[in-house]
């Protein structure tokens, strides 16, 4: 996990216990919030925009999660008679029904995947009403058990969800996931407690710090459906357009491409080049940090600020004798195009692929690249891109696995 991880998951921890400390504000900011009833409509705002941007950007699971939270802050705040009795429900039913939705992976939101989501989230809200129906000692005991902050069975919720959130969900969902196991914790501190016992800053707190949080995650998906390559996970070639325009004074461009990857592709397949790719990518960032781009295909590009190209082109060689060290094996044998239609075409295919079958076998990955730096202020950024593919073009024609 990075360091800007771990980071954004403290933040988002320590704004998930803030509820308890509203109590500590100073007595100003206490008035401001108790005659601010618009406050909570500007939270239910956010929530809803949440949702939109969630249905939006195609994540059915967090569209769901996010709109059962807005349904129950608003039931909240406005309760029926029957809301006190099901106020327990809700506390135990959330953070469940968040752990049941990311068993499946993320789906069409209206296909049978959707429709098995919204079953699995509604299992623990029919479990709880089952008990509350054929056990209600059991019930009793259990809203009894709503004291202070959570009760213990919906730690035992959050628990779940830790385990699904390391063992389960795919990288790409663990911020929600995450996002969601701590927002339970504000959510179940504020229905724990009876409704006129909330006083209006910890109430605000508590409804707050999830808007905040999943506001927070809606625009982080946004902004890697955006600039981050799905496949390698460092920024695009778009990314990388919107730096060069803000780049002002001395900085140097490393133009990088992997050796024969075309052949490669041919010859191994391109489940076996995403691959390529992906190791390639982790070793570039290892030398440029989070400078280093996906320009296109097998092309990257880091950007050095502050540096000249002779300062620039000992990282270019780093990364170039790092990619020489991989240790890249091709995990299978590639399958062939059609399987034979006769018996002695089948034959055949069998020793073919006995004798010839790649897997395990370990194949060399090189790099190429050009360094170029600006030469002067009125340089644009793109004729220094320029310069450096040119750079790395005479490095192919010198023979690859070489830096110019």
């Amino acid at each position: 996990m990075k360091k800007g991880e771990w980071v954004r998951y403290a933040v988002y921890a320590v704004l998930s216990f803030s509820a308890p400390l509203a109590v500590l504000l100073p007595e100003s900011i206490r008035g401001v919030l108790e005659i601010a009833p618009w406050s909570q409509w500007f939270i239910y705002a956010v929530l809803a925009v949440v949702v939109f941007a969630a249905w939006r950007l195609n994540r059915g699971r967090l569209t769901i999660a996010v709109a059962a939270l807005l349904a129950v802050l608003l039931l909240d705040t406005f309760p029926t008679p029957e809301w006190g009795a099901w106020r327990p429900f809700a506390i135990l039913g959330l953070p469940w029904g968040f752990a049941m939705l990311y068993l499946l992976r993320e789906g069409a939101f209206l296909g049978l995947r959707g429709i098995l989501r919204l079953v699995l989230f509604a299992v623990p809200f029919a479990l709880l009403a089952l008990v509350w129906e054929y056990a209600p000692g059991l019930y009793l005991e259990i809203r009894a058990n709503f004291v202070w902050f959570f009760s213990p069975t919906t730690l035992v919720g959050m628990v779940v969800m830790a385990a699904i959130l390391a063992f389960r969900v795919e990288s790409e969902s663990r911020d929600e996931l995450l996002g969601l196991l701590l927002v339970s914790v504000p959510v179940s501190y504020l229905l724990a407690e009876a409704s006129g016992d909330v006083v209006v800053p910890e109430r605000f707190a508590a409804e707050a710090a999830p808007a905040v949080i999943l506001a927070h995650i809606a625009y982080s998906l946004h902004w890697r459906m955006a600039y981050v390559d799905d496949l390698t996970g460092l920024r695009n070639r778009r990314a990388l357009d919107e730096l060069l325009r803000r780049l002002g004074g001395r900085f140097a461009v490393v133009m990088m491409d992997v050796d024969h990857f075309k052949h490669f592709n041919d010859k191994y397949g391109h489940e076996e080049g995403d691959n390529v790719l992906r190791s390639v990518a982790t070793t570039l960032r290892s030398v440029f940090g989070d400078k280093v781009f996906r320009y296109g295909g097998e092309e990257f590009c880091a950007v050095l600020r502050r540096r000249a190209g002779d300062e620039a082109r000992p990282y270019a060689e780093r990364a170039r004798k790092r990619v020489t060290e991989i240790d890249f094996r091709i995990r299978a044998a590639r399958r062939p195009k059609a399987p034979p239609a006769r018996f002695a075409a089948t034959v055949r295919g069998f020793f073919r692929r006995g004798s010839g079958s790649a897997a395990g076998k370990r194949v060399p990955v090189t790099l190429s690249a050009g360094v170029a730096q600006r030469a002067s202020r009125s340089a644009a950024p793109s004729e220094v891109v320029k310069a450096a593919d040119t750079a790395l073009y005479r490095a192919k024609k010198k023979g690859r696995n070489r830096v110019e």
